[in-house]
């Protein structure tokens, strides 16, 4: 595969251009630095992409802070035996773009990430979806960084 820092085009429409190719299928996002999040890149890389008649997933692995309300229930319902995938695909009101949002955050989120759930819940996803965004939050450095980019193309 042709590396992305080489690349003439912008890297959003690279990507893009890799997952309409089929080359790539699973895309994690993580917000080195600036000021937007690796949800907000996900958001827009899979608009970009359903620009080209593909139907993309966002799937959130970092809880966004909400206002005194439990969040809707989530990936990690869904790891926890809590929901079934079915129940928490919904769709970004904005983009129209379907999302996997991440529920609550678990005690033992690392522990849930290692565990290779998350990329089963990718595959799962990609029977029914042309590519999954994997909006992965801040890059830490961790192990948990690692886990995602294994379960990546």
């Amino acid at each position: 595969m042709p590396s992305l820092a080489t690349s003439p085009q912008p890297i959003g429409k690279r990507i893009s251009q890799l997952v309409v190719e089929r080359r790539v299928r699973r895309i994690a996002m993580f917000r080195m630095s600036g000021d937007q999040s690796s949800l907000d890149i996900s958001l827009r890389l899979a608009e970009e992409t359903a620009r080209h008649a593909l139907n993309p997933i966002v799937v959130e692995l970092q809880p966004q802070p909400g206002v005194g309300d439990k969040p809707a229930p989530g990936l990690f319902d869904v790891l926890t035996g809590m929901a079934a995938l079915g129940e928490v695909i919904v769709r970004d009101e904005q983009s129209g773009i379907h999302m996997v949002t991440a529920g609550a955050m678990p005690d033992n989120y690392d522990e849930l990430v290692a565990s290779g759930r998350v990329a089963l819940v990718i595959d799962a996803l990609l029977r029914r979806f042309d590519a999954a965004f994997i909006a992965a939050g801040g890059m830490d450095g961790g192990d948990t960084a690692g886990t995602i980019s294994d379960c990546c193309d």
